[in-house]
């Protein structure tokens, strides 16, 4: 799948800007501009390489597939040693009680591949773990307090990873 950037973002210049234009359009400098131009395309290429590299070479089972980063919403996931260390942990306070990860996508999966029976359900903003079914829940810290009912005071672990806000 590949996702076109359309920067509407205008490089900022130095000459003296006409006074009906709109003080709230967002300049970028040159440099900026360009490394942003750059990031884009390393993004590009990388994903390209993912895919090619899965298609010859599919992944041992230490580790689980999740969903790409995205850096615009502060998405940064664990490393393999981390998440089956924090997972451990979980587990190992948890025994058999209800487990919810608030925006840690990545200790839900090495939970749920660990243990297929775990009773964990994930709160997170980006819909694309939807696919995740019944142990998803859209979850916006804006707004912490909305939550089905059935969720609040249910869970006597709980893991939580906020995005830098």
């Amino acid at each position: 799948m590949e996702v076109e950037e359309k920067a509407t973002l205008k490089p900022h210049e130095d000459e003296e800007e006409d006074e009906d234009e709109d003080e709230d359009t967002p300049m970028l400098s040159l440099q900026a501009l360009e490394a942003l131009k750059q990031f884009l395309e390393e993004s590009k290429n990388q994903s390209s390489f993912n895919e090619q590299e899965e298609e010859q070479n599919p992944r041992e089972s230490d580790e689980v597939a999740l969903v790409t980063e995205d850096w615009r919403m502060s998405q940064f996931w664990y490393d393999r040693e981390t998440a089956e260390t924090v997972a451990e942990e979980v587990r190992r306070l948890g025994g058999s009680s209800q487990v919810v990860c608030i925006s840690c996508p990545t200790i839900y999966a090495y939970l749920k591949k660990s243990d297929p029976a775990i009773s964990v359900r994930l709160l997170e903003y980006d819909k694309r773990f939807e696919q995740y079914g019944e142990d998803f829940t859209f979850y916006d810290y804006n707004l912490p307090l909305e939550l089905p009912s059935v969720l609040k005071h249910s869970y006597q672990v709980i893991v939580a990873d906020p995005p830098y806000l």
